[in-house]
């Protein structure tokens, strides 16, 4: 029996015992016992090619198997949350097997068949927009499978700063309580949940070791002549290819990165050369889909700033202990100093419990912020990460005041397993209130972060290291106070019909780019983008650059449009209704080769390898504990006391048996 794997929703270090077993061999306690658990190790290699707007990435992630048993590996991985996975290849040795787009369930049990009979096998599945798994079956003792993954995501951009972001790790998600109890133990997977309920995403062992090691080449062609390069997050050795194109590979070549933080890359143009807008095309089944991007022209210097409420969130759950609160409190105090006479604001904190500076937002005067630069000064992390009564009491649907500008800036590392719940309530609450999320720590949930402020009609803000809060902070407090572009529309001529994603469009601040995919016609050489700005009427007519041919820009369009109809389906009680969008998904995924909720991608090697007689063990992959964090269990959310005291009587008890039985032995001699 094991003793305690997990306290609270809270996975344990997975760790080496004292004399080092080695690489892959976990140690977990059995009834107080040391045994040693001999897990898969994996070492991953990413390959991303930068092309103008998009990034193509090919993740080889090579399993071996160290111990003397035929051996599954699971392992949890994290993607950009706009990942759009295609293609699944499956090494062994010489020979390639490529994987087949299939519904999830008939994935599964091709999958569960093949390693029934000892065949090798692969499947990769969707447990979030930003989460994978990967299962591999029947790796022989001693050997090693490699699986290969590619996918695509749109190249982020901040003013003249463009950036990608590779997470290599995962903060452990947390479950409200609510969530536990409303979700049956018993429950299949998530498409059998009620309408409206999810699965939470299930505790995964983390290791401080290096326990993904993994090597990072760029290939960038940014379509502009560059002015810099970097990462801030990693050391990087470049060299150019162009004036143009950059080679970037981490740390000295063959040199494999502890996967313990994101990676970040950042580039910015030649002034000069930084284009207002540019239109990417490809052709695909007999259909056009385009990428467009629109930089808006800046406004009008000293136009009227409107007076706002702003309220601070910030997240002092177990999960932002260490770096994470150091970061995010620096954040918080950093803001408060931009706050203007005019302006009134409230600061709310939340963990297992929330609570909340002042009763309502206060006028941003001298002695007020003296009392909240304390009160922000005093937190500490600690418990669980209870969000949906902060976002309720921040987002308030009824203080909306039209003579004012309403902000809420929410900073957290987002690390629930609870989004579907969390965006229900935004779309619910938010009215006219605008919300900015800043992600915190080496490791945030992007997923939640990013769509969270989607929903809020704001933007996310990525804060990795102590280093960036001011420059961050201030780059997103230049956007706050700048007038807001709301209403937004993008229209093609009226013999273009155009299918254009995201919809609505988000508000855009000064300088903020606007980046849209559309199932489209063909489209003149013209677009019009129109907006308000406070009462004022505003509109541009842009000329858009010649189209260029691009490949991926379906299977972007296809993962927007896939988010919007999860969308739907999530706020959908119909169970006719949720099938027929459920079978639009599939749809969607199969036609242009998507991995998706309801799809996955399978690869199966004909040949039998493991003979029928012998076993095979079944094996979780560690991930790398966060860089700079200091998990801490959930005080009171999440039963972990309980378990705690379970976990204590059972070692009183094993104790008291193993003294009666010396006892017993000393009688008996």
């Amino acid at each position: 029996m094991v003793l305690v794997s997990f306290l609270g929703g809270w996975p344990l270090a997975a760790t080496a015992n004292d004399s080092d077993p080695g690489a892959g061999t976990l140690l977990l306690r059995f009834d107080g016992q040391s045994v040693r658990w001999v897990a898969p190790t994996l070492d991953t290699d990413v390959q991303l090619s930068v092309n103008g707007p998009i990034v193509r990435s090919v993740v080889s992630q090579r399993f071996y198997n160290p111990s003397e048993q035929w051996a599954e590996a699971s392992y949890l991985f994290p993607l950009p949350e706009d990942a759009a996975v295609d293609q699944l290849r499956m090494r062994i040795g010489e020979r390639v097997i490529e994987g087949q787009i299939k519904e999830r369930q008939q994935a599964k049990a091709i999958y569960k068949q093949a390693k029934q009979q000892g065949k090798r096998a692969s499947l990769v599945e969707q447990q979030r927009p930003n989460l994978f798994t990967t299962q591999v079956a029947n790796i022989p003792p001693g050997e090693q499978i490699v699986v290969e993954i590619e996918y695509q995501h749109s190249v982020a951009r901040d003013g003249d700063t463009y950036s990608l972001r590779y997470p290599m790790t995962i903060t452990p998600r947390y479950t409200p309580r609510q969530v536990v109890a409303d979700i049956s133990p018993t429950a299949g997977p998530a498409e059998s949940q009620q309408p409206n309920q999810e699965q939470p995403v299930a505790p995964w062992p983390i290791s401080d070791n290096n326990s993904n090691p993994t090597r990072i080449k760029i290939e960038l062609d940014a379509g502009f002549e560059l002015s810099e390069v970097l990462s801030p997050s990693h050391r990087l050795q470049a060299s150019a290819v162009s004036p143009s194109r950059r080679t970037l590979v981490l740390n000295e070549p063959g040199e494999r990165t502890a996967a313990d933080r994101d990676f970040l890359l950042q580039w910015h143009p030649i002034e000069s050369q930084t284009p207002q807008a540019s239109l990417f095309v490809q052709q695909h089944n007999g259909e056009q889909y385009g990428l467009l991007q629109v930089t808006p022209p800046s406004l009008e210097a000293g136009a009227q700033r409107l007076p706002r409420d702003v309220v601070f969130v910030i997240d002092t759950s177990g999960s932002m202990g260490g770096e994470p609160i150091r970061q995010a409190k620096a954040s918080l105090l950093w803001a408060l100093q931009r706050l203007q006479p005019e302006d009134r604001f409230n600061i709310v904190q939340f963990n297992s419990v929330t609570d909340s500076l002042f009763v309502d937002v206060q006028q941003a005067i001298p002695g007020v912020l003296n009392r909240a630069q304390r009160y922000v000064s005093q937190l500490q992390s600690g418990g669980g990460t209870e969000m949906l009564s902060a976002l309720n009491r921040a987002l308030c649907k009824s203080c909306n005041d039209p003579q004012r500008v309403r902000q809420v800036i929410f900073i957290t590392d987002g690390s629930v397993s609870n989004e579907d719940q969390l965006f229900r309530a935004i779309s619910t609450s938010i009215g006219a209130t605008r919300l900015f999320t800043v992600g915190i720590g080496s490791a945030p949930n992007s997923y939640f972060m990013r769509r969270a402020a989607e929903f809020g009609r704001g933007t996310f803000t990525y804060v990795a290291d102590a280093t960036q809060v001011q420059p961050k902070m201030a780059a997103l407090y230049r956007k706050l106070e700048a007038p807001v572009l709301t209403d937004l529309k993008l229209s093609v001529p009226a013999n273009s019909h155009a299918e254009i994603l995201p919809n609505p469009l988000p508000d855009l601040y000064a300088g903020e780019p606007l980046v849209a995919v559309m199932k489209m016609a063909p489209s003149s050489a013209s677009i019009n983008v129109s907006g308000r700005i406070g009462e004022v009427e505003w509109q541009r007519e842009l000329e858009l650059l010649e189209g260029q041919q691009q490949a991926g820009v379906h299977q972007l369009w296809a993962r927007n449009k896939i988010a919007q109809l999860n969308d739907l389906r999530r706020n959908q009680h119909d169970p006719v209704a949720r099938e027929q969008i459920r079978d639009q998904v599939v749809q969607i995924s199969l036609s242009h080769h998507l991995v998706s909720p309801f799809t996955s991608l399978v690869a199966v090697d004909t040949t039998p390898a493991r003979p029928l007689d012998k076993p095979v063990e079944f094996r979780k992959v560690p991930n790398q504990s966060p860089h700079g964090t200091r998990l801490a269990l959930p005080q009171t959310a999440t039963g972990a006391d309980m378990w705690l005291w379970l976990a204590l009587l059972s070692l009183l008890v094993s104790a008291m048996v193993l003294y009666w039985q010396g006892r017993s032995r000393q009688v008996a001699c």
